[in-house]
């Protein structure tokens, strides 16, 4: 089996400055284990903050380019992996609560929308900034 595993260090980190060039910090592993491919993208540390959610968007768009030729290549096998740290670790409306967006409802549906916009099949592996308990 062909596996190609994508990796980007922080998908949030590497897309909030808008003057920094755009272009992917990903890597490549390969492993043949078996007739079957597939390739799973690998997505670290969101800490998705829906106030900059347009970045998430421009980092989303170009990992669906490389996902969608991955999948081609791999008969559609193709999934991704978000791990950790879902949300950001800080209030999101500090003007209106000091509640951490992290763990709460609107983090987990907002991360779910963003992660199904990807198109493929996803798994999240949780952090300490997602794991608190849904309010």
């Amino acid at each position: 089996m062909l596996v190609r595993i994508l990796f980007v260090a922080s998908l949030a980190r590497a897309f909030t400055t808008r003057n920094v060039a755009r272009t992917s910090t990903s890597t490549a592993l390969h492993a043949d284990l078996t007739s079957d491919k597939f390739a799973v993208g690998i997505l670290g540390d969101l800490h998705i903050d829906p106030r900059k959610m347009e970045d998430y968007e421009i980092g989303r768009d170009q990992w669906i380019q490389v996902l969608d030729a991955e999948s081609k290549k791999r008969s559609g096998n193709v999934a991704l992996v978000s791990l950790g740290d879902l949300g950001e670790s800080k209030s999101v409306r500090p003007e209106e609560t000091n509640e951490l967006f992290a763990g709460t409802t609107e983090c987990h549906e907002l991360a779910a929308e963003f992660l199904r916009s990807f198109g493929v099949p996803y798994e999240v592996v949780g952090g300490n900034h997602g794991e608190y308990e849904c309010r």
